[in-house]
């Protein structure tokens, strides 16, 4: 999914690791955006308003989209800045929910998913120690302008027969007492 020369950001960066790991990895140029700079890796800015133009990036990355106070803005800069065909990848986690937050991964990543209208899902995973499913990462490709989802012409959650059938492995993400939270 990564290719040497790839632009890449990590959205809500925080101190910058996630940027050296992409940078170690490849990709020298990626660079970071958090609420708080962290030069050379972290640039501030607002992660619901990026400051960056459309289709700058080849893939896009997020440790803190379940912490965003608009889940569905960020969804839609990410959308914004990624390049047709880019990859975003979103980490989410029971765990670090933002109280208020208008999304519960906690319970399902459909709503999750929805968020992102003009991509597919192309794979989702859980992280995290064996058993503890404390996080999942949805990886996303975005569509091209013009095909039926970015246009709108699905109805509302409904996605390809691929993301129903991803989203569903992934579900529920964690067990309460041996049951499930849908």
């Amino acid at each position: 999914l990564l290719r040497p020369g790839f632009k890449a950001l990590c959205v809500g960066a925080g101190s910058g690791h996630s940027v050296l790991a992409l940078r170690e990895n490849g990709l020298p140029d990626a660079i970071g955006i958090d609420r708080k700079s962290f030069a050379p890796l972290v640039r501030r800015g607002d992660i619901h308003r990026l400051p960056f133009a459309h289709d700058s990036f080849d893939f896009v990355f997020s440790a803190s989209f379940d912490r965003a106070l608009v889940p569905a803005l960020l969804a839609s800069e990410v959308e914004r800045t990624l390049k047709t065909g880019g990859v975003a990848a979103m980490l989410v986690s029971p765990r670090r929910l933002n109280v208020g937050n208008a999304i519960n991964p906690f319970y399902s990543l459909s709503p999750v998913v929805a968020l992102f209208r003009n991509s597919d899902v192309v794979h989702v995973t859980r992280v995290g120690p064996p058993n503890a499913h404390d996080a999942t990462v949805i990886v996303l490709r975005k569509l091209p302008f013009g095909s039926s989802k970015s246009l709108g012409l699905e109805q509302e959650y409904s996605w390809s027969k691929q993301n129903r059938s991803l989203v569903k492995l992934a579900e529920p993400l964690t067990m309460d007492h041996g049951n499930a939270i849908y």
